[in-house]
């Protein structure tokens, strides 16, 4: 444009023709056992499993995510796995394509189980399965939080194992000689960390301060066998022993919903301690009762209003007697 010239060029080459979608599915069938479930399959089975495996490869390469594990599903329900990182599939046999569990022979917890629910036990692991079968992981879970806390009622855990379709009980504390999943050594080191805090303020808390039995429910050492102490922080309101003893019961109830991963009930409690201007802080485990800034304003309001009252005035003196009348006159 700045010199009003123009210039021609060779046309772009066009651009190269799309593949033609696969006419073949390009995965490998692993067998474990030389063909032969392969083999007994009819041939109409066969054929369905070679063409769902060419279906999805087609809706994979046009991304149609959606569809391909819909395919994918369906492989699942004939008993194909597919691998799609190895591009390889196989055919399960009976064995592992039963959902049914049965106990573990190596379960040494003592555990003992009546036929109901034993009976309810098997029922929720297949529907478990089942759930995982037709990728519903967040059912899936949800069933296994409900049978872990079952357990947990009944002072065990539960123990899964999804390849062998087999379960086992254990105590809180693991099983002798066993190893612990990582949620019961976590809980395991959840509880130990409580049982030492509960036994280091129930050793020190009647004679924390040199001379005068420290720990009284307005100092710093804390009472109330929830090992919380109340925080040396400048500018706490206070507080009187009824409401002491209110927050005292809410930080034990609180230590004990954490002691059986009650997590949900421990947070209803906190909220409820923050209804008091309570706050807690768990690593330091110390509370502090502050005085919110609405609290603060009222009663800044309220020292200012009697600040600008004036002060009450004396009873005026009675005024003074009228003058006598003038005598009268003599003339």
């Amino acid at each position: 444009d700045g010199e009003s010239t123009y210039s021609l060029a060779p046309p772009k080459a066009p651009k190269p023709p799309k593949p033609p979608p696969p006419t073949e599915h390009d995965y490998a069938r692993e067998e474990a056992d030389g063909g032969a479930a392969w083999a007994s399959l009819p041939a109409e089975h066969r054929s369905a499993i070679d063409g769902l495996l060419l279906a999805r490869l087609q809706a994979k390469k046009s991304r149609q995510w959606e569809a391909a594990d819909a395919m994918r599903s369906q492989l699942n329900e004939l008993g194909v796995y597919v691998d799609d990182g190895r591009k390889v599939y196989k055919l399960l046999g009976k064995e592992e394509l039963s959902d049914a569990y049965t106990r573990d022979p190596a379960d040494d917890s003592g555990v003992v189980l009546n036929a109901t629910d034993e009976a309810t036990l098997v029922g929720r692991l297949s529907a478990r399965r089942q759930a995982q079968r037709s990728r519903d992981y967040a059912g899936a879970d949800a069933i296994r939080d409900e049978l872990r806390a079952v357990a947990r009622q009944g002072g065990c855990s539960i123990v899964f194992d999804d390849r062998k379709h087999t379960y086992r009980f254990t105590t809180l504390a693991g099983a002798p000689g066993g190893k612990r999943s990582r949620d019961e050594e976590g809980g395991a080191a959840e509880r130990s960390r409580l049982d030492r805090e509960l036994a280091d303020h129930r050793g020190g808390g009647g004679g924390g301060g040199g001379g005068g039995g420290g720990g009284g429910s307005d100092g710093v050492g804390g009472s109330g066998g929830h090992g919380y102490r109340r925080s040396e922080e400048a500018g706490q309101r206070e507080i009187d022993e009824e409401e002491q003893a209110q927050i005292d019961a809410l930080l034990l109830e609180r230590v004990q919903a954490k002691r059986v991963r009650d997590f949900a009930r421990a947070d209803d409690l906190r909220d409820r301690l923050r209804e008091h201007d309570c706050f807690v802080d768990d690593r330091a485990n110390t509370y502090v009762c502050r005085i919110l800034a609405k609290r603060r304003r009222s009663s800044d309001r309220a020292s200012e209003g009697s600040e600008a009252r004036p002060p009450a005035l004396s009873t005026p003196p009675p005024p003074p007697p009228p003058p006598p009348p003038p005598p009268p006159s003599t003339r």
